[in-house]
């Protein structure tokens, strides 16, 4: 269906947030059934972002969202869950990186992938509403620290190609105009985003 209807990742991702929010809403009373009709995701997961949206939105407690990922079984499904919580922090309280940091870093170790879904969630807003990879670029320097800088260059690559009409080579051209050591987080998020593309 999917590829009947042309979708690209970014559109195909977004939509399945909003199948995840309908999903949590359906089957409140078993998060454990609503998380387990998203294992099939074609769209890096969507799916379960958008139950962990529901779940922060109808309850406004990232303790409980927290504790809600940690007893799901499946290990992948509870990884993207953490993921789903970053998007969850922005989607409800805006691009607050402070509560972000805050949030994120309850998970410990696991952390990383809570920042990572934050990074994303910033990425699909401001890509619906006709931002610039430069736009993105600033956002990922003034993060407040250098492992959420990192996460968002990564995040940045892996949407990128969707600016360029799925020009990869034109993607990572962008990518090279950053400075430093940061421009090989964007070229790796790019990769994986041309790995994900082929797997579609």
């Amino acid at each position: 269906w999917i590829k009947k209807n042309n979708f690209d990742l970014a559109q195909c991702h977004f939509l399945e947030h909003e199948i995840g929010e309908n999903l949590g809403e359906f089957y409140k009373t078993n998060l454990e059934q609503a998380f387990a009709l998203c294992e099939n995701s074609k769209c890096s997961y969507g799916c379960v972002h958008g139950i962990s949206i529901y779940i922060l939105d109808s309850k406004e407690d990232p303790d409980y969202s927290i504790e809600i990922c940690k007893l799901v079984k499946d290990n992948v499904i509870r990884y993207q869950c953490y993921h789903g919580i970053g998007h969850a922090i922005v989607h409800i309280y805006g691009e607050d990186f402070g509560k972000a940091t805050a949030i994120c870093r309850k998970l410990g170790d696991r952390s990383e992938l809570c920042f990572d879904g934050v990074v994303h969630e910033i990425i699909i807003q401001k890509e619906y509403k006709f931002s610039t990879p430069e736009v993105l670029f600033e956002e990922c320097k003034n993060a407040p620290d250098e492992r959420i800088r990192e996460t968002c260059y990564l995040g940045v690559g892996l949407y990128l190609p969707y600016f360029k009409d799925r020009n990869f080579s034109l993607a990572a051209q962008e990518c090279y105009s950053i400075q430093g050591d940061d421009k090989k987080f964007c070229i790796m998020g790019i990769g994986m985003s041309s790995s994900i593309n082929e797997n579609m």
